[in-house]
């Protein structure tokens, strides 16, 4: 049996999780270089063949969705959308048969951003924010946050930005959040009911810790949840009914601010080798030999 993982040629998340499962235990599936697959869906059974490899529907035993979407396309045009589509369709013929894993990528439409933050009140303290188009803002100063996982042309992200409400197109749509000067960035990965949990200090970009991690990675240590912030992170990945989710928060005068929850966020930076337990419980659930539990 063998765990089927839909990607792209260049997630290294991938790399790494096949170098801790073995080749022979996972397929992978790369939606970037689709064109060099053959693959063949029927009433009965597919099959998919790689240039070395193939498999069929009867031996996958799980499904993961990984990044197979992550990364911008100047061809947007009906057989790309066509193609996006054969690797949806697959993913979910396999969630049928119950043998999806840990994200479900449908999550991301169903529980958008706003959606988040509107819970998220209930169980943590949340900066305030607001969602405007062709409307004025409360905010003077605050900081300009994307609503969607896309990637701009050219492989670009958004990252969140520090701005002047008196300066932006009120045309367009702004995602915007009052500005805290956060002390520690902290990120909890939450794998069915396993929290872990690293900081990061703000001596890397004051805004968004993404940009300079990119350019300059720092490492993240680990931090120390007290009980009762665990149960709530439990109850509030528990509300949204997630098996897997990275959580982001600030720290602020000693105190947790809730920014968004990740479906399907990146995790194998913060323990590439397994020093904290992360990789370890990753692999175990995606192994196609292990026991898991398979999302609703």
């Amino acid at each position: 049996m063998k765990t089927l993982i839909i990607t792209n040629s260049f997630d290294v998340t991938t790399d790494i999780l096949i170098s801790q499962i073995g080749h022979q235990h996972v397929f992978r599936l790369n939606f970037d270089l689709l064109s060099n697959y053959s693959i063949y869906i029927d009433s009965i059974s597919f099959l998919i063949r790689s240039p070395n490899r193939e498999i069929v529907e009867s031996e996958i035993s799980k499904v993961y969705w990984r990044k197979p979407f992550n990364f911008s396309s100047e061809s947007m045009d009906y057989e790309y959308k066509e193609k996006k589509q054969v690797v949806r369709q697959i993913f979910n013929i396999l969630s049928a048969e119950g043998k999806a894993i840990l994200v479900n990528p449908y999550k991301e439409f169903e529980i958008g951003k706003l959606l988040q933050l509107r819970i998220a009140k209930d169980y943590f303290k949340v900066p305030d924010w607001e969602l405007i188009l062709n409307h004025e803002s409360k905010f003077s100063r605050c900081i300009a946050k994307r609503l969607s996982t896309s990637i701009l042309k050219d492989d670009k992200i958004f990252y969140t930005t520090e701005i002047d409400t008196n300066e932006i197109d009120l045309r367009e749509s702004w995602h915007l959040q009052h500005y805290l000067k956060k002390e520690k960035d902290l990120t909890i990965v939450f794998v069915l009911g396993h929290l872990f949990a690293f900081e990061l200090d703000n001596s890397l970009n004051e805004i968004d810790w993404r940009k300079d991690q990119i350019e300059n990675p720092k490492t993240w240590k680990v931090h120390k949840l007290d009980q009762q912030f665990s149960d709530s992170i439990l109850k509030y990945m528990n509300k949204l009914n997630l098996d897997y989710g990275r959580l982001d928060f600030v720290i602020y005068n000693n105190e947790y601010y809730f920014l968004e929850v990740n479906v399907n966020g990146q995790w194998a930076f913060l323990d590439t080798s397994d020093q904290y337990g992360l990789l370890k419980t990753i692999v175990e659930y995606i192994h196609p030999l292990t026991k898991s539990t398979f999302i609703k």
